[in-house]
């Protein structure tokens, strides 16, 4: 299937992608990703072109959105290929991009933060209490 007709199938048609296989064998997403491994820059580079080969930017972002939580991408190698298609893009220049805790929070934050988080969004207002946050 060529890459330019990924995006109007990804959802339909997950199993029948050969591409996501070959991203989770360059890359798991339970793998520490480096960024000099030629397996795991590989994988940035496929994830890249897959961008770069979007009509607009649009399908870029929905593209993205896509990969992003797909159980074959790890999400260094993902947020790595975005930033790097973003700032390839004549169609993205001037588009303001979120802050990594928008897009990966779980990168920066623990995961038990995370949930508490979830917990306090589901209270009133006033029920809610500042969180320390101790960074390991």
């Amino acid at each position: 299937m060529p890459v330019t007709d990924i995006v109007n199938t990804f959802l339909e048609n997950e199993q029948e992608l050969p591409i996501l296989q070959e991203l989770s064998q360059s890359c798991s997403r339970s793998e520490f990703f480096y960024g000099t491994n030629p397996r795991h820059m590989s994988a940035v580079m496929t994830i890249k072109n897959m961008l770069m080969e979007q009509k607009d930017a649009r399908d870029v972002i929905m593209m993205a959105g896509s990969l992003r939580d797909k159980a074959e991408v790890n999400p260094n190698a993902w947020l790595r290929a975005v930033v790097a298609a973003s700032m390839n893009r004549p169609d993205m220049a001037g588009l303001r991009k979120p802050a990594m805790i928008e897009v990966m929070p779980s990168m920066l934050v623990p995961g038990e933060a995370i949930q508490e988080m979830k917990r306090q969004a589901r209270l009133s207002p006033q029920s809610r209490v500042s969180l320390n946050i101790t960074i390991k």
